[in-house]
């Protein structure tokens, strides 16, 4: 049986032996002649970020997401959810709550086409703090890199907010120390064209009245687009555009 049966991080020992023939013609293990290793294996799905440098899958990437799905999925939606969590939850970064602006993540020219610093991102070299468009690019590029296929959406343009609890934040409320409850624009993720939604930006508020307190946080994992759009904002103004848009990688 594989050692690696779902998305894990498997360190997995290795022994081997060496024989001889004796004068009988008969193999006998050499004492001594044996040793061991430990083998770092990935299970993974596949890989759908591409095969040619540097959109494919990157050691230092697959290393941590297979670690921080570990085993609890053998699914594209599992493995999704799970890097929800890990990017939203256990990276340690926090909204840009002064301008929501990207810090490693750009557009040419348009929401169209995005292109992702990955290495300076793993580096940190900007520091913790990112926005959605960067939040989507890392989720995306995590799970591409092990086979559970998710490209970006943007939602546009400038629509209210319901309150929401952004990445790093202690409270439901505004992303912005201003107060703002508004985003101009809000990058997504989702496999089949906004149908489902990934977002590892926020947390919206899961009970039925997401406008107002009391408030349940609920991680945006596999939600119906248009569940989502009536729990982030309920403004008729969000809609989704630049669906199914792929992230370019760069060093």
């Amino acid at each position: 049986s594989s050692p690696v049966p779902a998305v894990a991080r498997v360190d997995h020992p290795v022994a081997w032996r060496f024989e001889a023939k004796d004068a009988s013609g008969a193999w006998r293990e050499i004492p001594g002649a044996g040793s061991s290793v430990t083998v770092r294996l990935y299970g993974v799905l596949g890989n759908t970020q591409g095969t040619t440098a540097p959109n494919l899958p990157w050691v230092a990437v697959v290393d941590d997401a297979t670690r921080a799905v570990n085993g609890a999925a053998a699914d594209a939606a599992g493995v999704r959810s799970a890097l929800v969590r890990h990017v939203y939850q256990e990276l340690g970064l926090s909204y840009d709550r002064a301008q929501g602006a990207s810090h490693y993540t750009s557009y040419a020219g348009t929401y169209a086409a995005a292109g992702f610093k990955l290495a300076r991102f793993l580096g940190r070299d900007f520091g913790p703090i990112v926005n959605c468009s960067d939040c989507a690019s890392i989720l995306s590029t995590y799970a591409n890199m092990i086979g559970a296929d998710l490209s970006y959406t943007i939602i546009t343009s400038s629509f209210s907010l319901h309150p929401i609890l952004g990445i790093g934040a202690s409270a439901f409320g505004s992303p912005f120390d201003s107060g703002r409850m508004a985003f101009t624009y809000h990058a997504v993720t989702s496999p089949d064209a906004a149908a489902t939604i990934w977002d590892a930006t926020l947390a919206v508020d899961g009970d039925a009245d997401p406008a107002t307190a009391p408030y349940v946080k609920k991680l945006v994992q596999g939600m119906a687009g248009a569940e989502y759009l009536d729990r982030l904002s309920g403004d008729v103004r969000a809609k989704y555009n630049y669906v199914d848009k792929k992230t370019t990688l760069s060093f």
